[in-house]
């Protein structure tokens, strides 16, 4: 799945609050693999 430039400012502005990666990952659809 490609994140758009919305997506990755989603997942940053989510990152300052403190939310896992692997949280957002599963939100977000994405494998931590790469």
């Amino acid at each position: 799945m490609k994140l758009t430039y919305d997506d990755k400012a989603q997942i940053y502005e989510l990152r300052k609050q403190g939310y896992s990666l692997e949280k957002l990952s599963n939100k977000f659809g994405i494998n931590n693999s790469n």
